[in-house]
C-alpha cells in the first residue's frame, strides 16, 4: 500500500505542475538550512540566485513517470540476456566509474546543459545512448548524438514541456537519432539548438523546435541524414518497480556489462542548491515534490561508510561537482531506482 501510495504521488507530480507552491522560492534560504544541518553529507549554494521563480525553475525538469502498466512493448532486465563480466549481485567493485573504465569514450565525461527547456528525458537518453554506441562498437563511434532530434520529433514526447523516459528509448528503437552536439558546436547532423543556461541571469523559456525530418540542420556537417540515424538493437526497463534494495544490484550489473544508465528520480527544491557532497533530501517543513527529473547513473562509490550513485546531470559544468552529483545509493532515494531504462545500439 505504501508503495502503491508513493507512485501514486509520483505520477501526479509529472504530468502536472504543483499548485501548492509559492509563486517564488528563495534558494539562499534553502542553501543556508542545508548548510546548518550537520547531519547531511552534502553542501549548498544558490549560485548566485535569491528569489526565483517556480515556473522558470520547472523548466530545469521534464520528466514524466509512467507505471508499470503503462509500459508498452519494453522489455525488463530480466528478461533479457545478456554477457555479465561479474555474477550478478557479487563481485562487484566498491567503487566505480566508467569515465574511467572507457577513457576512449569522450561522451561519458561530458556535460550537456537542457538550458530552459524542460528536455531532460531526451538529452539524459541521447547522452547514455551516446556512451553506449562507443561502448559497443569498441571507441570507432565516438561522435554524440542528437537530443534534439527526438525532442521536436517524438510524437509521445511533449518536447520541453516534458516527455517519458521509456518512450525515449521506443524512440530510439523505432527512429533511432542523428549525430548532434551542443549548441553552437556545429558538430553533428543536428546539434542542440539552445545556449547554455547561465543562473545568475535574466530567464528566458525556449520552445520545443520544429521537427526536421529527412534533413541536417547543420550546414558544416559534412554527412547525409540517412546514413546518420542510429537505431537501438534493445531497448529495456533495468529492475522492476518494487522499489526493493535489489534494485541497486541490477542497475550495477547493468553499468558493469553494458554501460551507463538513464533514470528518472523525484526532485525536490533543495536538489537545485546542491554543490558538493553525497547528496540526501533535506527534509525540510512543508516541502512537497516539485518534478520528475531524468538523469544519467555513471558510476558508484563509497565515502566514511556511505554508499553512492555518481550520476550526471544536464545542468552544465557550473553546477554541483563539474556538472555531477553523488546520492544515496541502495535506498531507492528519490525513487532513483526504480525508473531506470537502458537499451543496446544496432550495430
Amino acid at each position: 500500500m505504501k508503495f502503491q501510495l508513493y507512485i501514486a504521488i509520483i505520477f501526479l507530480i509529472t504530468t502536472s505542475v504543483l499548485t501548492n507552491h509559492e509563486k517564488k522560492i528563495n534558494l539562499r534560504e534553502i542553501a543556508a538550512e542545508v548548510n546548518s544541518d550537520r547531519t547531511l553529507s552534502w553542501k549548498a549554494s544558490a549560485y548566485g540566485q535569491n528569489e526565483v521563480d517556480i515556473s522558470e525553475i520547472m523548466k530545469k525538469f521534464g520528466a514524466k513517470f509512467r507505471k508499470s502498466d503503462q509500459l508498452t512493448s519494453i522489455k525488463f532486465t530480466n528478461v533479457v540476456q545478456n554477457e555479465t563480466k561479474v555474477g550478478f549481485g557479487s563481485g562487484y567493485p566498491t567503487s566505480y566509474d566508467a569515465r574511467e573504465e572507457y577513457p576512449h569514450c569522450p561522451s561519458i565525461s561530458h556535460i550537456r546543459d537542457q538550458s530552459t527547456c524542460g528536455s531532460c528525458w531526451a538529452v539524459s537518453a541521447a547522452s547514455v545512448f551516446s556512451d553506449r554506441l562507443c561502448i559497443h562498437s569498441n571507441g570507432k563511434y565516438t561522435d554524440e548524438l542528437s537530443s534534439r532530434f527526438m525532442l521536436s520529433c517524438d510524437n509521445n514526447g511533449d518536447g520541453c514541456k516534458g516527455g517519458y523516459l521509456d518512450m525515449a528509448w521506443e524512440f530510439l528503437k523505432k527512429r533511432g537519432t542523428l549525430t548532434g552536439g551542443e549548441f553552437g558546436s556545429k558538430e553533428g547532423c543536428q546539434p542542440y539548438p539552445f545556449p547554455p543556461y547561465v543562473w545568475y541571469l535574466p530567464f528566458i523559456e525556449y520552445s520545443t523546435p520544429q521537427c526536421l525530418e529527412n534533413e541536417c540542420n547543420n550546414e558544416s556537417y559534412e554527412y547525409d541524414y540517412e546514413p546518420d540515424l542510429i537505431k537501438a538493437r534493445d531497448i529495456y526497463h533495468v529492475g522492476d518497480f518494487t522499489g526493493s534494495s535489489i534494485n541497486a544490484y541490477y542497475i550495477q550489473d547493468e553499468i558493469l556489462n553494458n554501460g551507463p544508465v538513464q533514470a528518472f528520480l523525484v526532485a525536490y527544491l533543495d536538489l537545485l542548491t546542491y554543490q558538493s557532497g553525497i547528496y540526501r533530501h533535506y527534509r525540510q517543513r512543508g516541502q512537497v515534490p516539485l518534478a520528475g527529473h531524468a538523469v544519467k547513473i555513471i558510476g558508484w562509490g563509497e565515502e566514511f561508510g556511505v554508499k553512492y550513485w555518481l550520476i550526471s546531470n544536464s545542468w552544465g559544468e557550473n553546477w554541483g561537482e563539474k556538472g555531477t552529483f553523488r546520492m544515496i545509493r541502495g535506498e531507492n532515494h528519490c525513487n532513483i531506482e526504480t525508473g531506470v531504462y537502458a537499451g543496446i545500439p544496432e550495430l
